[in-house]
């Protein structure tokens, strides 16, 4: 019997079952779908790496920590966009022109201890350099490195620490006497 002076209640047993039916589906929607665990407890996708260089890399760090010796910083995976800068275009052309090096590298640079200026990049090529994709890529860090006037110097895995000295010492002669030099493989 109801009571006249009491409003009926919004929710009846048969309007609770709809609302619980669509609860259970959205609950299942999600958890079929991974949501549910992404809501509560985001996917772990970055990891520490073991070291920064490869073993073969590391190897040619000390041999060029070696030849720096108190006179030059010797610094591993540097930034290419970091080391020139994009002048003489505008809008759209700069952003491509740095877009171009923005995503590159070199694998190592000596840079005068004073003053951190950038004196000479060097990469260190392995077989994944005969690839045409790697190929192409560093027809173009070589081109930028000749435009921007930084010696950029290219060694293979046969080098030796007499060839590294030679080859850095004659780099920062040339560029110290105003005539910066092209790129060189080693």
């Amino acid at each position: 019997m109801l009571d006249r002076g009491m409003a009926p209640s919004p929710i009846t047993s048969s309007s609770f079952v709809p609302l619980t039916l669509l609860a259970g589906l959205v609950f299942g929607f999600l958890c079929l779908t991974g949501l549910f665990g992404r809501i509560i407890r985001p996917k772990r996708i970055y990891f520490r790496r073991p070291r920064l260089l490869s073993a073969a890399e590391l190897q040619f760090f000390h041999t060029l920590q070696t030849v720096a010796g108190d006179h030059f910083w010797v610094l591993a995976k540097v930034r290419v966009a970091d080391l020139v800068e994009v002048h003489g275009v505008y809008g759209r052309e700069w952003w491509t022109a740095f877009a171009r090096v923005s995503q590159k590298h070199v694998d190592f640079v000596v840079a005068s201890r004073q003053t951190l200026e950038a004196l000479v990049a060097i990469e260190l090529d392995d077989s994944s350099h005969q690839r045409h994709e790697r190929r192409k890529r560093d027809e173009l860090v070589n081109a930028v490195f000749v435009q921007a006037g930084i010696p950029l110097i290219r060694f293979t895995l046969g080098y030796t620490t007499t060839d590294v000295r030679d080859a850095v010492s004659q780099a920062i002669c040339m560029l110290q006497a105003g005539r910066p030099r092209a790129e060189t493989t080693r």
